[in-house]
C-alpha cells in the first residue's frame, strides 16, 4: 500500500482545490508506475468537468483546460 500527503496554499475555491487534488493524484500514480487506477471525487461539478467534451468558458473550465484533465466515461 502506498500513501501521500500534500498542502496547498493559498486556499482554494471547493471545485479548484479538488482538481488540484486529483491533478497531484494522477502525477503521483504515474511517477510510481501505476496504472488502472480508480479515483473517487467529493464534487459533482468537478466530475462533470473532468468527464465532459463541452467547453467551460468560465474561470473553473479554463482551470481544467489549462491542466488538461480529460478521462473517457
Amino acid at each position: 500500500m502506498l500513501a501521500k500527503t500534500a498542502w496547498f496554499a493559498p486556499l482554494w475555491s471547493m471545485e479548484v482545490g479538488e482538481t488540484l487534488r486529483l491533478c497531484e493524484a494522477l502525477q503521483w500514480v504515474t511517477n510510481v508506475g501505476l496504472d488502472d487506477m480508480d479515483f473517487s471525487l467529493d464534487l459533482k461539478h468537478v466530475v462533470y468537468a473532468v468527464n465532459s467534451n463541452n467547453s467551460n468558458n468560465t474561470n473553473f473550465g479554463s482551470f481544467i483546460s489549462h491542466y488538461g484533465i480529460q478521462f473517457s466515461a
